[in-house]
C-alpha cells in the first residue's frame, strides 16, 4: 500500500506483514514428487492463518490459479490445489495441499517455479484488498540454466531474481528486480522482507511451536527499489524469506474498493 521514492536504508517494519506462502521442506532436491503447502498469514508472529481470498462479506475465494513454470512452457496445477484446514500456534483456517508429480509438469531435471494467484483478499483495518502473486523456485537435480531469471507471470507484477534463489547462504547477497503488470521496473516501491518464523509441520498441517527469533528488527525489514527496480538483501540468518513489493501493480482496484497488487517470492537461505 505505501510507496516511497529514492533509495532508503533498511529498517524494522512496524508490524507483521500479510504474505502468501508457498512452502516445501527443500527447494533443491532430487526427489521425483514434492508435496507444498499454501497459507495466507503472517510470517513473523506466526499466530494468524487468515482465510484465503477473504470477501468483504468474510467468505474465502481461495486460489484462482497455479501453474508450474519448467524451460519455458507452464503447466496449469489449479486440480491440483487441494483445499485443507491450516492451524497455527492460536488461529485456523482454509489452507491448500499441493502435489508436484510427473501427471503435473515434474517430469525431469532442472529449475522450476511454482505461481500461486490467490483472490485478493479484503483487509477492513486498510479498507482495501490485498492481492499478492506468489512465486517460488525449486531446482530437481542441480540441473538447469537461468530460467530463474525469466519474466514468468505475463501480465502481472513480477519479482525477478538476478542471482540463483537456490545459492544464497546467510550473509550473502541477494539481489532482484520488481516489475509492474507491463514488465516494467517499478522505481521507489517498498519491499517488506519478512522470515519464517516458525516451524511447519506437512503432516499436521501445522505453523507454530516455538519461535526461531524474538528480535523484530532481525525478522522484519523494508527496503525501497532503485531507479531500475532493483533491491538487495543480505539476510542476517538461515531460513525462509519472503519478499513483497507493495503496490507494484499496475490494477489499483478490485470491487470498488482500493487495491494493494503485490508481487511476492520466497527464497531458502542456506547456513
Amino acid at each position: 500500500m505505501r510507496k516511497l521514492s529514492g533509495i532508503l536504508l533498511t529498517a524494522a517494519v512496524a508490524a507483521s506483514a500479510h504474505f502468501q506462502v508457498i512452502y516445501t521442506p527443500e527447494v533443491e532436491t532430487n526427489a521425483k514428487s514434492l508435496d507444498l503447502k499454501l497459507f495466507f498469514t503472517h510470517p513473523y508472529d506466526g499466530n494468524t492463518i487468515l482465510l484465503t481470498g477473504r470477501d468483504e462479506k468474510m467468505t474465502g475465494q481461495g486460489i484462482k490459479e497455479a501453474f508450474l513454470y519448467h524451460n519455458g512452457e507452464k503447466t496449469d496445477l489449479k486440480s491440483a490445489v487441494k483445499k485443507i484446514e491450516f492451524k497455527s500456534n492460536n488461529d485456523k483456517a482454509d489452507g491448500y495441499d499441493l502435489k508436484l508429480d510427473a501427471s503435473n509438469g515434474y517430469k525431469s531435471g532442472g529449475n522450476y517455479c511454482v505461481m500461486v494467484n490467490p483472490a485478493p483478499y479484503w483487509e477492513p483495518a486498510e479498507e482495501l484488498y490485498i492481492h499478492q502473486i506468489t512465486k517460488l523456485f525449486i531446482n530437481r537435480g542441480g540441473l538447469g540454466e537461468m530460467e530463474w531469471a525469466d519474466r514468468i507471470t505475463e501480465g502481472y507484477t513480477e519479482i525477478v531474481p538476478l542471482a540463483s534463489p537456490y545459492g544464497v547462504t546467510q550473509g550473502s547477497l541477494f539481489r532482484a528486480k520488481v516489475l509492474d503488470s507491463n514488465g516494467k521496473p517499478v522505481e521507489g516501491a517498498m519491499v517488506e522482507i519478512e522470515y519464517l518464523n516458525y516451524d511447519i509441520d506437512m503432516n499436521q498441517n501445522l505453523f507454530g511451536g516455538k519461535a526461531k527469533i524474538d528480535d523484530e528488527k532481525r525478522g522484519m525489514q523494508f527496503m525501497v527499489t532503485d531507479v531500475n527496480g532493483i533491491f538487495s538483501f543480505v539476510p542476517p540468518r538461515s531460513g525462509w524469506w519472503g519478499f513483497a513489493a507493495l503496490s507494484a501493480g499496475s490494477e489499483k482496484t478490485y470491487n470498488g474498493k482500493g487495491l494493494e497488487q503485490d508481487p511476492v517470492i520466497w527464497i531458502k537461505v542456506n547456513e
